[in-house]
């Protein structure tokens, strides 16, 4: 089953990680952006992007969009221009949002080659990378200066390529060159190579999982270097630490995403992201349990529940953190509503502040 609900946010920091400092103060107050979010980008299986604004960070009545004539699967953003990637079945499509008219722009596409399920741009914005579940495949597409898709340069994997087996997510080292893809039908993280001219996708390895995990998505801490990956078939938690270029992987250890006593709920986590300062690492269950967990996380990188709520919908697909760390947003695909909750300094997670109902099913939000 391929993806068709995600929803994304990029810390505006995330560029300037490369050299991922040794030692990282996780004493006293978390560490937030000065940005606000004002608005939400929102996909779905209809092909219509949507806008909508935020006030005091909950969705309004104000909505604009525009047809994209394909369903969408997933959303990217460019680091520095008002640009949104919107992943289709087909292509990868470019809109302008102009805040001043409130408006969105198509301003080009290229088809992608494979049916995609995540798109990630590297730090630079050279390069977007699109992996596919249903191919077990990776293509490369190159981006013009002005943010524009061109036709893929590069693939790896395919239908008799197993090491990319259900390709789930592409997730950029901060150094770029390199970017690491959960392959759920393969029970590790693939390692690839990006050549910084070519754009040719090369195998650099792997970090395997135990025997059934089904590795779906993945984090990166933004000052230590670990990684932290969840299993969909375990709802499980596996950290690594990696060295310096993010060739070598070793396991720190694993933590269930379910609730104590839980022995098999058949709810299979979804998603998961870490806070801006690293403070706060939180992980998505779907139905039975449509819940979201958030744990804290120590000097050593080991992870502690702090609390758990429930999504507020049906089949939570992925979600997104508010860039001061004070809210997020779950994108609920078969309840086909945007709920919004509360997080407090230390990691709890509040009841639901408000509901925002689609449409159509929900495939992706967007904060830039």
């Amino acid at each position: 089953m391929f993806l068709i609900a995600s929803i994304l946010f990029a810390s505006p920091t995330s560029a300037q990680r490369a050299d991922l400092p040794q030692r990282l103060e996780l004493e006293g107050a978390e560490v937030h952006s000065a940005a606000h979010a004002t608005k939400l980008f929102v996909g779905c299986t209809d092909g219509i992007l949507r806008c909508l604004e935020l006030t005091d960070g909950l969705p309004g009545e104000s909505v604009v969009a525009i047809d994209l004539k394909e369903p969408l699967r997933f959303l990217a953003h460019h680091p520095s221009l008002p640009l949104v990637y919107a992943l289709g079945d087909e292509h990868l499509i470019a809109a302008r949002w102009d805040a001043n008219s409130g408006t969105f722009t198509v301003l080009g596409q290229a088809k992608v080659g494979i049916r995609g399920t995540h798109v990630a741009l590297d730090p630079a914005a050279r390069w977007a990378l699109v992996a596919s579940y249903g191919e077990g495949a990776v293509s490369c597409l190159p981006l013009s200066k002005s943010g524009l898709p061109q036709p893929p340069v590069s693939r790896l994997g395919g239908a008799n390529d197993e090491r990319l087996a259900k390709a789930h997510q592409v997730c950029w080292h901060p150094g770029g060159g390199v970017v690491f893809v959960p392959a759920l039908g393969a029970d590790h993280v693939a390692i690839l190579r990006v050549d910084p001219s070519s754009g040719a996708l090369d195998w650099a390895g792997s970090a395997g999982l135990p025997a059934g995990t089904g590795p779906r998505h993945m984090t990166l801490h933004p000052n230590r270097p670990w990684a932290y990956v969840l299993g969909e078939h375990t709802s499980t938690i596996t950290s690594f630490a990696l060295d310096k270029k993010g060739m070598a992987w070793a396991p720190l250890g694993q933590t269930s995403n379910l609730a104590v006593g839980t022995q098999e709920s058949g709810s299979r986590s979804s998603d998961i992201h870490i806070s801006a300062g690293g403070k706060l690492l939180y992980a998505v269950n779907r139905e039975p349990a449509d819940e979201i967990v958030s744990y804290a996380i120590d000097d050593q990188g080991a992870l502690r529940e702090v609390s758990r709520r429930s999504t507020g919908g049906h089949h939570a697909r992925t979600f997104a953190l508010d860039p001061q760390g004070k809210r997020l947003w779950i994108g609920n695909t078969r309840s086909k509503n945007i709920v919004t909750l509360s997080i407090t300094e230390e990691g709890v997670l509040g009841d639901a502040q408000s509901t925002w109902q689609a449409p159509a099913e929900i495939t992706c939000v967007l904060n830039p």
